[in-house]
């Protein structure tokens, strides 16, 4: 590609499937709700990314945010899938805490490709109390 021209793989005609970013916010959600998340863990449900075995979703980034969090706040973000196409619950991949103001803002929890065969649910949790109505930003491309 020569300097200075911009590709926008939202307009592009190129062989390769269509990339979608999606952009969202999760409203109002008590990040210190004791079990209040799906998992039965503390915290919330950020949002899942729903799909199936027979057409999976192919995801090329991930990103969620904790600027609305209380500075100092350790946050703990959990992602869950199914091991397998078969099994019937999620199981937790992935479960990293952040502490606000020593961490980025904008977290890249998935930075590559991640074929997700089903539910796709993402948790986070806040040992700050004050973070009990807190907005989060988050965003992915997908296929």
């Amino acid at each position: 590609m020569a300097a200075g021209i911009v590709w926008d793989f939202r307009t592009s005609n190129r062989a390769n499937p269509q990339l979608t970013p999606v952009d969202g916010t999760a409203s109002g959600l008590d990040l210190t709700a004791a079990g209040g998340a799906t998992s039965g863990s503390n915290g919330a449900d950020v949002f899942t990314i729903s799909s199936s075995p027979a057409s999976p979703r192919i995801l090329h980034i991930l990103t969620v945010s904790i600027d609305q969090c209380t500075a100092g706040a350790i946050i703990t973000l959990r992602m869950y899938m199914k091991k397998r196409s078969t099994d019937t619950a999620l199981t937790e991949f992935y479960n990293v805490e952040f502490i606000k103001d020593n961490s980025p803002d904008l977290l890249p929890l998935i930075s590559g490709t991640l074929a997700v065969m089903s539910n796709l649910r993402i948790e986070m949790e806040s040992d700050n109390v004050a973070d009990n109505n807190v907005d989060v930003d988050y965003s992915y491309i997908r296929e």
